[in-house]
Order: C-alpha cells, then structure tokens, then sequence
C-alpha cells in the first residue's frame, strides 16, 4: 500500500475544525433495491442529520451527478437505468456550513444493473436429485463471459457465496454435510469480465431437496430461524504472508458443532464440537492460497439442523512480491482550500485499485480498472488532512494485495483556512 500524507504548513492547524469531529455521516439507500434490472428505474436516497444542508450525491471515481442546495431531511432522485453506464460505486455528501468546507461522507452502496443481453449460466447439482442429511452437495455454475460468480438461496437477499475466476469458465460451490436448512432454491448469476457492477440476468435456479426420513419440514427451525453466528479476523483481515491469522466464530447457543470455511475451497474447512460460546483457528499465513472469502456455521446434533452461513469475511494477502504501485498527486506544492486533489496509482499487475485514509478501516473508494487510476478529493478541506495509502489487487486474484510503498507529503496554505 503506497501512502502519501495530507498535511497542513503549521502544526496547530493538523486539529480539524470545531465540532468537526463526531459530526455525524449522512445515510445512503436505493430503493426498490441495489439490483436493477436495465431499462427500471431506481431511487437513491441521501438521509442528512441536520437540516438545510448542501447535499450532492456522486459516483467514486467522478464528479457529482446530483446537488440540492438546502436540504431538510432527505435527498432523493430517481433514475431510469437505460445503460450499464450507471452501474457503479456511490456515496452522498453533505456541506456544513457551520464549519465553513468541511463535508461528511456516507457509506458506499453499489448499483448493480441486471443486464439480460448477458445470458444466464448454466448450474448443476452434484450428487443429484434427493441427497441424504450429511451429505456434501455441489452447485456448479458456468459461463463463458463470467468473472464473477454469485450463488443466491431463495428468501436470503444477499449473495451467500462469492467465488472469482482467474481462469476457466465453471464456478463451484460446496454446501458441506447439508441438513434441513439447507433445502431450498438456490440461484447463480455472474458479473461478466471488466464489469464489476454489471450482472448476468435472469439467474439460473436449482432445487436441493433431502430424502425422506431427513430431519422433519416442521422442525421450529424451519418457521423461527436460530440467530445466524459471526465471523471476524484477528488482528486485522489483511496479513503478510508469514504472519498469523485467527479466525473467530462467535455462536449464540452452547454445546453446538461449528464449522469453519473459504468459499469454494474445501481444502480450507474446521469443524469443532462442544463449542460453548466462540471457536477459533490460528494458522500462519504461508501461502496465497489461504486468502480468500471465508464463513462459519453452527449445528445442534440431535436433532440435526443447522444454521444459515454468516457474513463473509474477506481475508487478504500482503504479498511482497507484487511492487507498490507508483503514486502521484496533482496538483504538486501547497494546495488551497476548494482543490479538487487527484491521487493516480499505477502499477502494470493492478485491476482493483484501492484508496485508504489512516483512521478509517473500510477503504474510502475502490475502482475497477486497467493499470492507472485517478482518486479525486473533491474540494478539499481541513477534514481532508491525514495520511491515505494506495494499493492494488492483481487481476487474477481479488483477495492478495500489493504492501506498503513510499510516502509523499502536501504542505497546505494556513491563510486559506477560515
């Protein structure tokens, strides 16, 4: 991760601005839902925590799309996708000004536009038909433009596996040693190479169903589901190769069996029994195939049943091996209040470039692109001071990271600041 410092001329003036600390972030949504299908219409929503504010809402790696120059509550536009031009990365700002410049950024929300001119993939079951309770179950997924591919269950809204392709064309995802819970529909689509945003339509379905005599359809599980467990990485969900790593599965119920994997891999697969509150596994990180997307499970033995999956958890590799991505800022020299600042990161093995700012945990933008790309701050102000990193993951695989480079310092006029 390459990093470059956002500092001001005199020291004082690195404290941000009265109150502008713990002022509180605006909310982003779309609604009906982060999917739309090409030619619907969808609605992003900007929520602000105080009232008659300057509000725009914008994509990453651009300029704002939308602005309202006071708003009370809630800003909203509605937009009919006609193109795939319009899927993509987006947050909303708002401007107090109180605090003269100082903006506060949302969260990030993606807009994933359902495009049928990319046909659905074809899936499989393996073994097939009618399995027994216990049984390890295959669901394959293939496509000749798929990068990506997502498997979906029927009543789950996100996604419950990820798995992208650095070669061939068939995706396969493993449901280990299924019980009741896991019958069901489940779905595949696929984000098509170079197209992150943009999502094959409609999915293709299958149906998983267990043999008569498995755990019974009226079990309370199947009308009240148990609370789902958690999955979290220690200390942090980047490492470098060498380092160790600890998984930890936190469970609301005693005495169950927990299961710990990585999406599409069974040779990354725990289990534990007994467990009476949190289970963890410790390894080293010794090769880059331990990075990837991991969850954790638990089952009550008798009767058999289990929970759903938990959120994923992304483990990525800082792997030396691939060099830090060039840095530059423009413009160069003391930068006044207003400038729109722009941090170009290069690096020829770069596809996912992402931008940090120290503080923050969750990158602050990410773009898809080739081997050069351009982060924009817009308008810079005092809340804009600190230090951010640039780093890249490989085309071939999403989950290892290029390490920490060299650093840049920007002095900053301390007459521009009200």
């Amino acid at each position: 991760m390459t990093v470059v410092h956002v500092l001001l001329g005199l020291g004082w003036w690195l404290v941000a601005p009265r109150g502008a600390q713990g002022v509180p972030r605006p909310f982003l949504s779309l609604h009906p839902s982060r999917e739309v299908t090409l030619g619907d219409t969808v609605t992003l929503r900007c929520r602000v925590p105080h009232p008659n504010v300057p509000v725009s809402i914008y994509e990453e790696d651009g300029e704002p799309k939308w602005q309202w120059d006071r708003v009370e509550d809630t800003a909203e536009v509605s937009v009919n996708v006609v193109t795939r031009d319009f899927a993509g990365r987006y947050r909303c700002q708002y401007n107090m000004t109180a605090l003269s410049r100082f903006l506060r950024v949302s969260n990030p929300v993606e807009l994933v536009v359902l495009d049928p001119n990319f046909p659905p993939p074809v899936m499989s079951l393996s073994p097939g038909g009618r399995v027994k309770p216990g049984t390890d179950v295959t669901v394959s997924c293939w496509s000749t433009y798929g990068a990506t591919f997502l498997l979906h269950k029927a009543g789950i809204s996100a996604p419950i596996q990820r798995q992208s392709l650095s070669r061939g064309n068939t995706a396969t995802f493993t449901l280990y040693g299924v019980t009741q819970s896991d019958v069901g529909t489940y779905g595949c689509s696929y984000h098509p190479r170079g197209n992150p945003f943009v999502s094959s339509h409609p999915r293709s379905e299958v149906t998983l169903e267990l043999e008569e005599g498995g755990p019974s359809m009226d079990h309370p599980v199947s009308q009240q589901p148990a609370p789902r467990p958690s999955l979290s990485l220690h200390p942090s969900e980047e490492v470098a190769l060498g380092d160790n790593v600890t998984f930890r599965c936190h469970v609301p119920r005693k005495g169950v069996r927990v299961i710990v994997y990585k999406e599409g891999d069974g040779n990354y697969r725990w289990q534990q029994d007994g467990v009476q509150d949190t289970t963890e596994v410790s390894m080293q990180a010794s090769t880059n195939e331990i990075s990837g997307r991991y969850r954790c499970r638990y089952e009550i033995l008798a009767p058999t049943w289990a929970t759903d999956w938990s959120d994923p958890v992304e483990m990525v590799v800082l792997d030396a091996s691939f060099p830090p991505p060039t840095l530059s800022l423009s413009p160069r020299g003391h930068v006044e209040t207003g400038t729109n600042v722009t941090i170009c990161c290069r690096s020829p093995h770069g596809a996912t470039f992402v931008l940090y700012k120290a503080g923050t945990s969750d990158p602050i933008q990410r773009i898809v692109t080739g081997n050069t790309v351009a982060f924009t701050l817009h308008g810079v102000t005092q809340a804009d001071t600190g230090t951010y990193g640039c780093s890249y993951r490989p085309q071939e695989n999403p989950f290892i990271s290029s390490p920490i480079g060299t650093s840049m310092t920007i002095p900053w006029h301390r007459d521009t600041f009200p």
